[in-house]
């Protein structure tokens, strides 16, 4: 739609338009290196840039784009603005850089936000600061009509000079744009102390001249919402945080200063009657999957034979026996000795069932979970691994993990070659416990742990090998 619209663009351009086309994305491409005039020539050239546009050109780096763009020259004989038809349905964040960029740059600004998520507040308000417009058009809505609605702006005349003469006593007005375009839709709202005897009076000017126009009626309205409305753009404008949290709060409006919390009563009969009691749950391990569970516990199941170190026993007519592979269907027609299967287990549900305890191998994956789920929390917080191992060891219940990297430490420096550091040990730790041990990491972890890895690949090579060694021997119990 975007190069629907475009095309009835280039057919209303004239011999008198000078014109330039830009893509961007994560790069910024343009047609030329300077404004050229609408020439036959020009007109081809510029429908065949705009038929080879691809919605689909990476990020969206803006500031490049348009810094770019108002550094082309323009037509010295020029009698107007030069204007900027942008089409954008990416956010940005160097906000203020890009809006000091557009409003130094003597263009006016008419842009078009498509989609879900482009960057509203920065469309607005480099529109606003440059004396263009700004126009928001969903997936659904039809994108090509918005494009030519803004070029008619942008050839349009620009009323300025507007106010509002309401014809009583006004004890607030909402603040009126500084421009407007034919087309524009724009709020005012104004609180009065009685209804005005007359009709409010809308003026501006234009192409030199001055322009009136009254509202044909006032209409009252039956509930609060236009009100609230009102208030809503009052408490917007208002810049006394303590004013603008009163006026939240009087009218339940929600805001960056209050929160809307929704409560629902049950009926009586639903309601609980006292405290909950409490039930106390033993720790279980994390639910994984493991290769050849073993532990001397009898046999697979029934009619398989009892030889040598067997798996551990699970009822054949449990639900959670479903969970087996066919490998292990087979097992009982071999000896168990020769039993080496993989399969998806339960461990809580394996140890109730046989009235043992959790043998030591899988009680160390619960604290590994446990400290992976405070590397990933911490991520948020820290740009370093070593800020966030810092904060984890001030907790004593990870104890266990500060004598484990003194053993890698130790291991490495019985060895030839560098000693890792902290960083790099702890780094190559947490990746065999998201690898090995099978939980999950965040993406801001993952970005820690891949920059402590590219400082020194070398010391990163050597901590990996040290701790895939000791980490299997800690985690089969071999190592104290």
């Amino acid at each position: 739609q975007a190069v629907d619209g475009l095309k009835q663009v280039v057919r209303q351009l004239t011999p008198q338009d000078y014109v330039s086309y830009s893509r961007f994305g994560s790069d910024v491409s343009h047609m030329g290196r300077s404004m050229s005039p609408c020439t036959e020539g020009t007109l081809k050239k510029l429908s065949r840039g705009i038929e080879a546009t691809s919605a689909n050109m990476g990020g969206t780096n803006m500031e490049e784009a348009l810094a770019s763009t108002f550094a082309l020259p323009l037509p010295k004989n020029r009698e107007v603005m030069p204007a900027v038809l942008m089409v954008t349905d990416g956010d940005v964040w160097a906000v203020d850089s890009i809006i000091k960029t557009a409003k130094a740059s003597g263009h006016r600004i008419f842009a078009i936000g498509v989609g879900d998520s482009p960057a509203e507040s920065l469309l607005r308000e480099m529109a606003e600061q440059t004396g263009g417009a700004c126009e928001f058009v969903t997936s659904s809505e039809n994108m090509a009509e918005a494009i030519i609605r803004m070029f008619r702006r942008m050839r349009g005349s620009i009323a300025h000079d507007i106010r509002i003469d309401w014809h009583g006593e006004t004890l607030w007005q909402s603040a009126l744009p500084k421009f407007i375009y034919d087309g524009e839709t724009v709020h005012c709202f104004a609180a009065m102390r009685a209804v005005p005897d007359c009709l409010p009076h809308l003026c501006w000017q234009a192409d030199g001249r001055e322009y009136s126009a009254s509202v044909e009626r006032l209409e009252s309205a039956s509930s609060d919402d236009l009100f609230r409305l009102g208030k809503a753009r009052q408490m917007e404008e208002t810049e006394d945080e303590r004013e603008r949290k009163a006026i939240a709060l009087e009218y339940q409006l929600v805001s960056d200063a209050t929160s809307l919390i929704l409560t629902y009563e049950r009926a009586a009969e639903d309601k609980a009657d006292g405290m909950p009691q409490i039930e106390h749950i033993r720790q279980m391990p994390a639910h994984r999957e493991l290769d050849a569970v073993c532990c001397d516990c009898g046999p697979l199941y029934q009619g398989a034979p009892a030889a040598g170190r067997a798996m551990a026993s699970i009822a054949p007519s449990s639900p959670r026996a479903s969970r087996m592979s066919r490998s292990m269907k087979s097992a009982a027609r071999r000896p168990a000795s020769d039993i080496m299967m993989s399969c998806e287990l339960d461990m809580s549900f394996m140890m109730a069932d046989m009235d043992m305890e959790l043998p030591a191998c899988f009680r160390i994956p619960a604290l590994l979970e446990e400290l992976a789920d405070q590397f990933n929390a911490n991520s948020l917080l820290f740009s370093t691994v070593t800020e966030c191992l810092d904060e984890i060891l001030q907790d004593s219940d990870f104890a266990p993990v500060t004598e484990f990297l003194e053993k890698l430490k130790e291991k490495a420096g019985e060895e030839e070659g560098t000693i890792p550091d902290d960083e790099t040990l702890f780094a190559a730790f947490m990746l065999w416990v998201f690898r090995s041990v099978g939980i999950r990491i965040d993406r801001h972890a993952f970005r820690l742990l891949r920059n402590a890895a590219a400082k020194d690949k070398d010391m990163m090579k050597e901590a990996t090998r040290v701790t895939n060694d000791l980490c299997e021997k800690w985690l089969h119990g071999d190592l104290e």
